[in-house]
């Protein structure tokens, strides 16, 4: 996230002292901020614009054809997920280091369309295996239907291609396009067809016209960088990103054993439960994603500068930032649960899917801090951690899987009950989340010396509490059952917290004018806003030890080593 002189915005005051801000305008230039904000926008537009899909879609389609077409578009997004095995994180790390995009472009596409392509096929063929423990796809129709979701994932291959490759040339915002131009075309394919066929051929090919929108619009752009395949640059890339791989399979596991536990244990019937709550928390995982995306390749360029206390106060800023704006929001929903699954999903969702959603949306801030962490220790070469981190959460998923469910049945609590049955797949993704953020905080706290501020969390949870809570009150006079009432009252809950922890001292003037000047707010507005607070500087990062930040050393070669590999001792 940078400081504010990273932003270009000082304030009149050195250092160690408090002064007022500075009443000139800040120099215009693009910050991390500034990208990160682009692509919240950016990815909060592409949500919102899937709420209103999903709104006809809850109300008009049959939840068990809806839940199978659901089920065959997890598969899709998984397959483009994991297709490249983190071989795109390594295409982004050398770019961003400074490696022209032409040199791996062509490389980097062709493997990606292998390995998807591969993958969709497999699937494919698996799925409608007769005898096996799980068949997803029975008779003619969905067969054909899998089919098509199964050829989705090289039509996005051109548009993640496209995104990764202006993420690593610093414009993250412009990698965002694809995707909101596929929204654009889906949601108005996939209301028409909710409300004149909802058939599972209809919501195919609604999903089919925007992968294609999405594909027609980045061909041009990563042909043209695409020079050929270096078989070189593939064992290169490879090299690098192996350590991800496994992390990355187990990390998609994770987020996909909970709704196949639910249509497994449960039944297709209710998998549009599951995801109409499990949507809300998707939704508010977009902003660490959006943190995340140029907080990667900014702290690669960092760290091979050796700026690492620069990296340091990056990693802390922008925990800090993020978990600003999440905690607030996950109390918002668990204050509103209810609310937003009648008026979005409708009242049968509302009845079985409000405790899941409170559950799910817990789990958002330790997922939150948890990706932020793991981006920061990618960035300076820790990549082979994130098998370990994610081993770890994917076990605990497991063993509550089969503790929780067949064959033991813990406590009962989930046998002849499937809304107890969804609560309990609920529950084993809050505490996956949970350990991962300790196993991730520990490792943070080792190799970069940062350390969590529990006091500035904690005015942050007293004051979204403190607010939601008081303004959810209002609602015995004032009733909550349309979108714009809804609207009103989060906006209501948002401006008495912001309120709340400036006059805490959490929001300071600092902040104001560094979140101002990302958002581009007229400077004259931001001076205004900082005058609300009181305190003039933000909790800076904890000061580190000398040796402290283990993993803060000059060990890696600006080229990732002549062979490609990382010439960083392995942890011990």
């Amino acid at each position: 996230m940078g400081s504010v002189s990273d932003a270009e915005i000082s304030l009149d005051a050195s250092p160690g002292e408090a002064g007022p801000p500075s009443t000139a305008p800040p120099t215009a230039r693009r910050s991390l901020a500034l990208s990160s904000s682009g692509v919240f926008l950016a990815s909060l537009a592409i949500q919102a614009i899937g709420v209103v899909a999903s709104f006809f879609l809850y109300h008009n389609v049959n939840p068990m054809l809806l839940g199978i077409v659901l089920l065959y578009m997890i598969i899709a997004s998984s397959i483009t997920g994991i297709g490249d095995l983190r071989v795109g994180t390594a295409y982004v790390f050398f770019v961003a280091r400074g490696q022209p995009p032409e040199r791996s472009t062509g490389t980097y596409l062709a493997v990606r369309l292998a390995m998807v392509g591969a993958a969709g096929a497999a699937l494919f063929f698996l799925g409608p295996l007769q005898g096996t423990t799980f068949t997803y796809a029975v008779g003619a129709g969905q067969i054909e239907i899998l089919a098509v979701f199964m050829a989705l994932p090289v039509l996005w291959s051109f548009q993640t291609v496209y995104t990764q490759l202006w993420i690593a040339k610093g414009d993250s915002l412009r990698g965002q396009y694809p995707l909101l131009l596929e929204s654009l075309v889906r949601t108005p394919a996939l209301v028409f067809i909710a409300l004149h066929d909802p058939t599972m051929t209809g919501l195919t090919l609604a999903y089919l016209a925007g992968a294609v929108a999405s594909t027609a619009y980045s061909l041009p752009t990563v042909l043209r960088y695409a020079h050929g395949f270096d078989l070189r640059e593939a064992v290169r890339m490879f090299r690098y990103a192996w350590p991800l791989m496994g992390g990355l399979l187990l990390a998609y596991l994770a987020g996909n054993i909970p709704p196949f536990l639910v249509t497994y244990y449960l039944g297709s019937t209710w998998l549009p439960t599951f995801s109409a709550a499990n949507g809300w928390r998707i939704l508010a995982l977009s902003l660490p994603a959006a943190v995340a995306t140029p907080l990667f390749p900014h702290l690669s360029g960092l760290h091979r500068l050796k700026e690492y206390e620069a990296v340091r106060d990056g990693t802390w800023k922008a925990l800090r930032y993020s978990a600003m704006i999440v905690i607030p929001g996950v109390v918002a929903t668990v204050v509103y649960r209810t609310n937003l699954l009648y008026i979005f999903s409708g009242g049968g969702y509302a009845r079985f899917g409000s405790t899941p959603l409170a559950i799910l949306a817990l789990a958002v801030v330790p997922a939150t801090l948890a990706q932020i962490i793991g981006t920061s220790l990618n960035a300076i070469g820790k990549q082979r951690l994130e098998l370990y981190l994610t081993s770890i959460q994917v076990a605990v998923l497991l063993v509550l899987a089969v503790a929780l469910f067949q064959p033991f049945y813990l406590f009962g609590y989930t046998r002849g009950s499937p809304e107890n049955g969804l609560i309990a797949a609920c529950l084993a993704v809050l505490l996956s989340a949970i350990v991962g953020l300790v196993v991730n905080t520990y490792f943070m706290e080792r190799l970069l010396a940062v350390r969590i501020q529990l006091l500035p969390v904690a005015r942050m949870s007293v004051g979204a509490i403190a607010s939601f809570f008081a303004v959810a009150q209002l609602n015995d006079f004032i009733p909550v059952n349309r979108y714009y009432e809804l609207a009103g009252g989060l906006l209501l809950g948002f401006v008495a917290y912001f309120l709340v922890i400036a006059l805490l001292g959490e929001l300071t003037k600092e902040d104001v004018i560094y979140i101002g000047r990302s958002m581009g707010i007229p400077w004259s507005l931001t001076v205004a806003f900082s005058k609300v607070c009181w305190r003039h500087e933000s909790p800076a990062v904890n000061v580190a030890l000398p040796g402290a930040a283990a993993g803060l050393a000059p060990r890696m070669e600006d080229d990732f080593g002549k062979e490609g590999e990382s010439t960083s001792p392995p942890l011990s």
